[in-house]
Protein backbone atom coordinates (compact mmCIF):
# COMPACT_ATOMS: atom_id res chain seq x y z
CA UNK A 1 0.00 0.00 0.00
CA UNK A 2 1.41 3.92 -0.82
CA UNK A 3 0.87 5.96 2.07
CA UNK A 4 0.99 9.81 0.49
CA UNK A 5 0.66 13.35 2.39
CA UNK A 6 -1.30 16.36 1.51
CA UNK A 7 -1.44 19.17 3.76
CA UNK A 8 -4.50 21.75 3.51
CA UNK A 9 -6.11 24.52 5.29
CA UNK A 10 -8.59 23.30 7.53
CA UNK A 11 -11.68 24.26 5.45
CA UNK A 12 -10.84 22.26 2.71
CA UNK A 13 -9.74 18.73 4.75
CA UNK A 14 -13.18 17.06 4.75
CA UNK A 15 -12.60 16.46 1.02
CA UNK A 16 -9.28 16.28 0.36
CA UNK A 17 -8.81 14.51 -2.59
CA UNK A 18 -11.88 15.98 -4.78
CA UNK A 19 -9.63 18.01 -6.70
CA UNK A 20 -12.34 21.40 -6.75
CA UNK A 21 -9.62 23.67 -6.64
CA UNK A 22 -7.54 22.61 -9.82
CA UNK A 23 -10.81 22.05 -11.38
CA UNK A 24 -11.51 25.84 -11.59
CA UNK A 25 -8.09 27.39 -11.60
CA UNK A 26 -5.71 24.77 -12.99
CA UNK A 27 -2.39 22.73 -11.27
CA UNK A 28 1.17 22.64 -12.26
CA UNK A 29 0.28 19.93 -14.29
CA UNK A 30 -3.56 20.41 -15.29
CA UNK A 31 -5.90 22.88 -16.94
CA UNK A 32 -8.72 24.28 -15.62
CA UNK A 33 -11.70 21.40 -16.15
CA UNK A 34 -9.81 18.68 -15.10
CA UNK A 35 -9.91 17.08 -11.38
CA UNK A 36 -6.04 16.76 -9.79
CA UNK A 37 -5.22 15.72 -6.41
CA UNK A 38 -1.23 16.90 -5.61
CA UNK A 39 0.30 14.46 -2.99
CA UNK A 40 3.53 13.83 -1.81
CA UNK A 41 5.44 10.44 -0.46
CA UNK A 42 7.06 12.34 2.53
CA UNK A 43 5.43 14.56 4.80
CA UNK A 44 8.61 17.00 4.75
CA UNK A 45 7.55 17.30 0.52
CA UNK A 46 4.08 18.11 1.21
CA UNK A 47 5.16 20.66 3.89
CA UNK A 48 7.27 22.46 1.56
CA UNK A 49 4.91 22.48 -1.07
CA UNK A 50 2.55 23.92 1.22
CA UNK A 51 4.44 26.86 2.62
CA UNK A 52 6.16 27.81 -1.11
CA UNK A 53 2.18 28.64 -2.02
CA UNK A 54 1.37 30.46 0.96
CA UNK A 55 1.25 34.36 -0.49
CA UNK A 56 2.96 36.69 1.95
CA UNK A 57 0.42 39.20 1.87
CA UNK A 58 -2.40 37.08 3.19
CA UNK A 59 -0.65 34.30 5.34
CA UNK A 60 -3.16 31.82 6.50
CA UNK A 61 -4.33 32.19 9.99
CA UNK A 62 -5.34 28.68 11.18
CA UNK A 63 -2.54 25.82 11.37
CA UNK A 64 -2.55 23.25 8.70
CA UNK A 65 -4.18 19.68 8.50
CA UNK A 66 -2.45 17.24 7.87
CA UNK A 67 -3.87 14.29 5.81
CA UNK A 68 -2.70 11.04 5.72
CA UNK A 69 -4.37 9.40 2.83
Amino acid sequence: MTRVYRILRKPYSKKPLDGEGTYHFGGRWSSPGIRVAYTAEHLSLAMLEYFVHIDSADPPKERPTQCLL
